[in-house]
């Protein structure tokens, strides 16, 4: 997988008093890009006051979940 999509939150939910789990809708035409093999991470990417701003985070679940989450 090359590049970024914008994927809406699927799910937010509290896993400890400091950390989330973030789960992500994947488009059916763009679930072909989103496999992936236990222990691989994404590179998320967003804009704060204008600047670029990526954070690699590992994937949470299993690969065949059919789910795309981070925590």
């Amino acid at each position: 997988m090359s590049g970024f999509h914008k994927l809406s939150i699927k799910n937010i939910t509290r896993v400890t008093d400091k950390a989330v789990s973030i789960g992500f809708n994947v488009p059916e035409n763009l679930k072909g890009q989103f496999q992936f093999k236990a222990g691989q991470y994404i590179t998320l990417k967003t804009q704060i006051d204008g600047n670029d701003i990526r954070r690699d985070y590992s994937l949470c679940v299993s690969p065949h979940s059919g789910n795309l989450k981070v925590a």
